[in-house]
């Protein structure tokens, strides 16, 4: 399983639990899920001026990703959607010097 980020655009709230059951049909795990609310479009999509905003975090088996992308282009609610591969964070290893007085 691989982890990723979609960000996508609704007309109404309720239609995010749409996206919610592409991405649980494709065997995905939703991982988290927040809503940054209504905001103005740079320019109209389908004549409307505004839309929900969300980004959630996924897990999914790579193989399946084609899958869940043309199920998605098919989706009429779906105004636009980008899906990104989540980077883990990276880990520095802890070095331990010594300080000499």
């Amino acid at each position: 399983m691989s982890s990723y980020e979609i960000v996508f655009l609704v007309e109404k709230p309720e239609e995010a639990k749409a996206v919610k059951e592409l991405i649980i049909a494709v065997s995905g795990k939703i991982t988290k899920e927040e809503s940054w609310g209504k905001k103005q479009l740079a320019y109209p999509i389908r004549t409307l001026r505004s839309a929900e905003y969300y980004c959630w975090q996924f897990d999914l088996d790579p193989t399946k990703m084609n899958e869940l992308k043309k199920k998605m282009s098919y989706h009429e609610k779906l105004l636009r959607s980008v899906i990104f591969k989540a980077e883990l964070p990276k880990v520095l290893p802890v070095t331990h010097s010594k300080k000499t007085a």
